[in-house]
């Protein structure tokens, strides 16, 4: 993967992006709409009062996707945010790309970091 996948308007490796490395989440969420890949990995929403949920997913794009559809989901309190802020009044953010099988152990890692589950500022 060592080749370098050039955006029109962003020069961006996906090795780097691949290994957490890219950070621009608005250059980095233009390159991956413009390159149709999937992401695998965990990404953080945060709402405009500062509340915060944790997510993985093994195509970060369709997930965030679904989110911005408001489509049912099982997080309660994070759609319940989507709909009184609308989803244009949140910040989504790729924390970390990793493999299918690391997933639940870097989301668990992220909830405790940020301190999300069953708390004031949590979503999760």
């Amino acid at each position: 993967m060592s080749e370098l996948l050039k955006n029109k308007s962003y020069g961006v490796m996906r090795k780097d992006i691949e290994n957490g490395l890219y950070n621009d989440n608005l250059n980095l969420m233009s390159w991956i709409f413009y390159s149709e890949c999937k992401l695998c990995g965990i990404y953080k929403i945060t709402s405009p009062i500062g509340n915060i949920y944790i997510g993985q997913s093994k195509n970060i794009i369709d997930r965030k996707s679904r989110y911005m559809g408001l489509y049912k989901t099982k997080q309660d309190r994070l759609i319940r945010s989507l709909n009184k802020y609308g989803w244009h009044n949140h910040y989504f953010e790729v924390l970390e790309l990793c493999n299918e099988i690391e997933l639940n152990e870097k989301e668990k890692h992220f909830s405790v970091l940020y301190d999300t589950y069953n708390t004031r500022h949590g979503l999760n």
